[in-house]
This record gives structure tokens, C-alpha cells and sequence, in this order.
């Protein structure tokens, strides 16, 4: 008994050990999505062609749905769960179409869905979960998004779909039993695949079921994966694109022609102020600035040099692309085109004439940027590429923030004034409209010689109380966009307090459109160049701008103390950008501009001559100067003011109508002086 009581043990701890074994291998092959029951279908020889058949291109299906994960940011079919791309507005849109030659579009993986002119901007990811929540793919929902699920329902198309055409040659009938299913599983190394699709074949007088088939790709897409994920969540909380963005435009911007609108303010005491066209910045910036995001490199990546930090993912390249073929979101101070400049402000003083510039630009660029992955020997032996979008958000010069609103760009003292000289007493300014109602947010400056001092904004009730540097004949400035501001005499003294009131005058906008006063030549001579010339002998014809015609305008606003500048440009169709004009005096100069190529032939000279001759070399004008003038004075009162639309008349030589053109004809340009008397004949209307 003794005896067969230790067998009896013993086969027990046999059967334990064995089932533990049993069970080890289960979950173990469950842990790497191998399904055991794979591996127990025992095919018949003269069936293995229609299941290696089956297999095969179960691989090849899943190799071509890897592939078009990464080529369209973790999306088989993108267009099955994004809007179509915005291709005029990229960055008003939840997915990326950067190549117009081709047809992939990447979803961004973080972006903001508000328009552009949001106030309360929200931001979205149609980043995909790598897992489906549901083990078994016949339990996955259709709009289920997960990488898993986005693999099951490819291959389940391209399954349904299978050709089996070419095995009727050979004596094989194929006959599908029930609906197929599939589950993928993803690993760390492979992507597994399971199909059920029973199916009976039949050859000569046999016949076998098949049921079962697998595939599997050796992929590391998990870590790609998780990679994408890190530099989307990265992006989201540092915004490292933008302060790389930021910095770029702050380094080439300045007060100067050459260089991008100064990002910020600056005060200066000059001249001749500097003005910028906004088509050209935009190029700038995409030049100098949005093409410079491929200088970004991720940390504890295959091609680090310096950048952001990530987890380890030294086998992986990485990089930052702006598809510079798409449009993008672009301001200044709002404005998306037109001209913008300082506020300038002159003083007259006794002896001299001190002239201010205050530039302050706000900068505001959406852009998307391409980010590429790229995993050596990744596929099955083969780079894997994998692609998403992200999508950059400046506002009022500074990275926008999910949780946020846009804000107006700080003030700066540009001019360095010592807050430590700042000795008078206190003293209270008061910003006031015209009619002496509180006005805040006015900007306010302390000039004294040669330097302005920012010294702080009116607050809610228009009031600024502060300290000045000590000055005999300062001036406090005040600056407001849209509003036009005196400045005001004041001497701060060691100590001594004061209180100062300055006035600012609302603008409005007008809708401005210029006709052309359209001269040419008779005989060969402008009208001007003829000794009888004068208005009432030579009446011009008048013609609206043509689409490659524009005029740059400069109204100069005349106060008793001040005048202030707004720059403008109208095209055919109206104004780019909002004119704001208050009442009063005006001078306008204007510049007319043909983008056009005129050919002025090239001239020889005889070997023998009596009169003098100039040989000049053929020359191709394209844009230029074909007019222009200067409004010498035209007034708005408080009717006006009433009104929405002014019209001005400016001067046009149509140097196209001249035979044969050559550079005296280019004189006129300089002699506009002679034609004033057409302007003030046709003086500007206000309707």
C-alpha cells in the first residue's frame, strides 16, 4: 500500500508540472499573439498550395498596410476618418496634403481645430490608439480607430477579394463556407496576423477544409509608435517648434528695410521711417525663418545634434520639414497683406523738427511641419518610414498655448532708460478721447533730446501714474492703434509730482479705391515737354487700375503740433487692408507700380553723324514706377466721417503706347511736379 501510495503522488506532481507547462505555453504564445491553434491544422500536401497561396498574400497585404501607416500618421485609409484637406488653408484643417503631385495627406497629431482668428482657441489630435481595446477582431467596432483595427479591416477587403482563378487550371474549386475574421495583434518585434476564413477545396476526387491561416512581419512599430507619441506630447507641452520659430524672427527681424519687421517695439528718433510690404515678409519668413525648422534634431535620436529631449530611441532618425508648396496663416498687427510701418510722429520745435518712429508688430503665423521618422533595417530588412503632421501657433509674438487666448504682445523699452533715473515726483497722466472720456490702453512714452522711454499704459479708467526721468522740454507721446495722439510739453523736475492730459482722436476705416489719370504722348513729346502745355489744352482720360497695377499711398496727417503717417496700397480691386483716417488735414504722396515687362530695344549709333547719338544696351523693366503724385492738401470733416469710401485720382504715363521707347521717356517719371495742377483739379471724393 506504502508503495502505491507513492506512485499515486508522483503522478500528481507529474500531472501539476505538465499542466503548469501546458499553461506556461499558452499564455506565453497568447503574450505574443500566436494563436496555438494555428499551428494544429494539419494540411494535406496536395492542399498546401491554396493555403500557402492565402498566407502569401495575407503578407503581402500586411506589409503594404504597415507602409501605408506610415505614410499617412497611423492611418490605412486617412480618408475614412479625417476631412478632406484644407488645400488653401492648411492650417484650418485636421489633416496635411503637402504634395500637390501626390495624394497622401497626414493627419496632425496635434493642432488647433478654432479658425485662425480664434479667441477661444481649442486644440485636437487625430493621433490613433496603437491598441484596440478588444482582443478578438470580430468584436472590434467598425468605428473602432485603433492601429489594430484600421490592419483587421484592410486585410479583411483585400481577403474577401482573394483571386483564386489561376488554381481552376490545375483542378482546384474553391468555395467559401462563412464570413472570414481576422485579428491583428502588435508586439514590440512583430505584427502578428490571425484568418479565419473556412473554405472547402476540392481537387480531383478530394476534398479538405481550411479554416486557419497566419501571417506575421517583423516590424518594431511600437517603438515608432511611441516615438511619434513623444514628440506629438513634447510639442504639446513645451511648444519647442514655436520657440524655435519665435527665435529665428526675432534674430533676422530689426529696424531696417533688409531685414523682417522688428518683432515687439522699438522707439526711434529718425527721419525717414521704414515701411514693409507684407507679400514680401511672408517670403522672408518662409525663407529665412519656416525653412530653418529642419535645423530642429530631437535628443537621444539616431541624428541628434542639439534640440529637444526624448526617451532613448538612438536607432531612429528624425526629422522637421515645412512643406513650403502649401500656404500658411500669416499677420502683422492683423493685416495678412498691405504695408505696415511706425506711427510717426514730428514735433515741431523752434529751431528744429524732431521726428518720432514707433514701431511695435505683432506677429502672428500658423504653419504645419512634416515630421519623419525613420527606423534603418525597420520593415522586414528594409528602412521603415513613418510620416505625421503638427501643426506651429504664434500669436502676438509668443507660443500659443492649449488653455489660452491670444494676447496683445507686451511693450518693451527698447531704449534702455534707467527705471534708476526715474527721480521726479509722481505723476498722473490722463489719456482722454476728444470729448475727454477715458481712454485705456493707451501706450505712453517720455521723450527727452534724444531718447524715448516707454513708461508704461493707461489702465482701466485711463490713468497712469508713474515717475519721469528729470527733463527740461520733454514731451509725453501717447500711442494707440487706430487713434491719433498730440503730444503733450512737460518738464519733470527732482521730486516734483505733476499732472498731465493727452488727447487721442478715433479713427475710422474708408474703403479706398484711386482712378488713374491716363497721359501719352503726341509727337513723340508728354504734354509737359510741349511749350503750350497747361490743363485746359490736354485733358487726360480716366481709367481704373489694372490687375497688374497698384498704388502705394502715404497719408500724412497735419496737426498744430504733430503729424502722423499711415501707409497704404490699392490694387484693382480695392484697398489690401483697412485705411484709418481721422478728420482733418491731409497731404497724400502716391506711387504708382506696373508689374509688367516693358522692352526699351537697344540703340546704335552711325559711324558718321551729325547730331549727338547715345548707343544703350537692350533693357527689360518689369516692376516700376509709371506715376504717382502728390495731393497737396485735401481736408475730412465730421460729415465725412459719416462716410465709408474715398476716392483719389493719381497720375499714369502709358509708356506701352510709345513706339519707340527709350530712356528720355523715362523723364516724365521725375517732372511730376508739372502735373499738380490735374491733381488738384481732381480732388479726392468722399462718398
Amino acid at each position: 500500500m506504502e508503495k502505491k501510495g507513492q506512485v499515486s503522488i508522483y503522478i500528481i506532481i507529474g500531472l501539476v508540472i505538465l499542466i503548469s507547462f501546458m499553461l506556461l505555453m499558452y499564455f506565453k504564445g497568447v503574450g505574443n499573439g500566436i494563436n496555438l491553434d494555428d499551428t494544429i491544422e494539419d494540411v494535406p500536401v496536395s492542399f498546401k498550395p491554396v493555403k500557402n497561396y492565402v498566407e502569401y498574400n495575407l503578407k503581402v497585404s500586411l506589409t503594404q498596410a504597415i507602409k501605408n501607416l506610415g505614410q499617412h500618421a497611423g492611418y490605412v485609409d486617412p480618408y475614412s476618418y479625417s476631412l478632406p484637406p484644407n488645400l488653401e488653408f492648411p492650417t484650418e484643417s485636421s489633416a496635411l496634403k503637402p504634395f500637390s503631385n501626390s495624394n497622401r495627406i497626414y493627419p496632425y497629431w496635434y493642432f488647433m481645430d478654432s479658425p485662425n482668428l480664434c479667441e477661444s482657441c481649442t486644440f485636437k489630435t487625430m493621433a490613433p490608439p496603437l491598441k484596440s481595446i478588444e482582443i478578438d477582431g470580430a468584436k472590434r467596432a467598425n468605428d473602432d480607430n485603433s492601429i489594430e483595427a484600421q490592419i483587421d479591416r484592410y486585410l479583411k477587403r483585400k481577403m474577401e477579394n482573394l483571386d483564386f482563378t489561376d488554381f481552376k487550371f490545375e483542378n482546384f474549386d474553391v468555395a467559401f463556407l462563412q464570413d472570414l475574421e481576422i485579428t491583428t495583434t502588435i508586439t514590440n518585434n512583430i505584427v502578428n496576423v490571425k484568418l479565419y476564413m473556412p473554405m472547402l477545396v476540392e481537387k480531383d476526387e478530394e476534398s479538405f477544409k481550411l479554416t486557419q491561416f497566419k501571417a506575421e512581419l517583423p516590424v518594431e512599430f511600437p517603438r515608432v509608435y511611441e516615438l511619434a507619441r513623444e514628440i506629438t506630447l513634447l510639442e504639446k507641452e513645451t511648444k519647442f517648434i514655436e520657440e524655435h520659430v519665435v527665435n529665428l524672427i526675432s534674430t533676422y527681424s530689426g529696424v531696417a528695410k533688409e531685414r523682417l519687421p522688428i518683432m515687439g517695439s522699438d522707439f526711434r528718433l529718425e527721419a525717414s521711417p521704414i515701411y514693409w510690404k507684407l507679400d514680401e515678409v511672408k517670403e522672408q519668413i518662409v525663407d529665412e525663418v519656416l525653412s530653418k525648422v529642419s535645423g530642429l534634431r530631437i535628443e537621444g535620436t539616431s541624428n541628434f545634434g542639439t534640440g529637444a529631449i526624448v526617451s532613448d530611441f538612438e536607432d531612429i532618425e528624425v526629422f522637421f520639414t515645412f512643406p513650403d508648396t502649401k500656404p500658411f496663416f500669416f499677420q502683422i498687427n492683423n493685416l495678412e497683406r498691405g504695408i505696415v510701418g511706425p506711427e510717426t510722429i514730428t514735433h515741431d520745435l523752434i529751431i528744429a523738427k524732431m521726428i518720432f518712429n514707433y514701431y511695435t508688430f505683432s506677429y502672428d503665423v500658423s504653419f504645419p511641419v512634416l515630421v519623419t521618422l525613420r527606423l534603418l533595417n525597420g520593415l522586414d530588412g528594409e528602412d521603415y518610414t513613418f510620416q505625421f503632421a503638427l501643426e506651429g501657433n504664434i500669436r502676438a509674438n509668443a507660443p500659443l498655448y492649449e488653455g489660452t487666448n491670444p494676447l496683445n504682445p507686451a511693450m518693451e523699452n527698447t531704449m534702455m532708460c534707467d527705471s534708476g533715473q526715474a527721480l521726479s515726483g509722481k505723476v498722473t497722466i490722463r489719456t482722454q478721447t476728444n470729448d475727454y472720456s477715458p481712454l485705456n490702453g493707451v501706450d505712453l512714452f517720455y521723450n527727452c533730446a534724444d531718447q524715448a522711454c516707454y513708461i508704461g499704459k493707461s489702465d482701466t479708467r485711463g490713468i497712469l501714474k508713474t515717475n519721469l526721468p528729470v527733463c527740461v522740454g520733454g514731451f509725453v507721446v501717447p500711442v494707440k492703434p487706430q487713434f491719433i495722439g498730440e503730444p503733450v510739453e512737460f518738464d519733470s523736475g527732482l521730486n516734483k509730482g505733476g499732472d498731465v492730459s493727452v488727447r487721442l482722436t478715433k479713427t475710422k476705416s474708408f474703403e479706398v479705391e484711386v482712378k488713374k489719370l491716363v497721359f501719352t504722348q503726341d509727337g513723340n513729346k508728354w504734354p509737359n515737354q510741349k511749350s503750350d502745355f497747361s490743363t485746359s489744352k490736354y485733358v487726360p482720360t480716366i481709367k481704373e487700375l489694372e490687375d497688374d497695377e497698384s498704388v502705394i499711398l502715404m497719408f500724412r496727417r497735419i496737426g498744430d503740433l504733430s503729424s502722423y503717417k499711415f501707409p497704404a496700397e490699392v490694387r484693382s480691386d480695392g484697398a489690401v487692408a483697412p485705411v484709418y483716417l481721422a478728420d482733418g488735414e491731409y497731404e497724400v504722396d502716391m506711387l504708382l507700380l506696373k508689374n509688367k515687362e516693358l522692352v526699351m530695344p537697344a540703340k546704335t549709333c552711325p559711324d558718321i553723324t551729325i547730331l549727338p547719338c547715345t548707343e544703350y544696351d537692350e533693357a527689360v523693366f518689369e516692376e516700376m514706377q509709371y506715376g504717382g503724385g502728390k495731393i497737396g492738401s485735401f481736408k475730412l470733416n465730421s460729415n465725412d466721417m459719416q462716410k465709408d469710401k474715398l476716392t483719389l485720382y493719381t497720375l499714369y504715363f502709358d509708356m506701352f503706347s510709345i513706339d519707340d521707347f527709350g530712356p528720355k521717356d523715362l523723364q516724365v517719371i521725375g517732372e511730376l511736379d508739372e502735373y499738380a495742377p490735374y491733381l488738384i483739379k481732381n480732388k479726392p471724393v468722399v462718398s
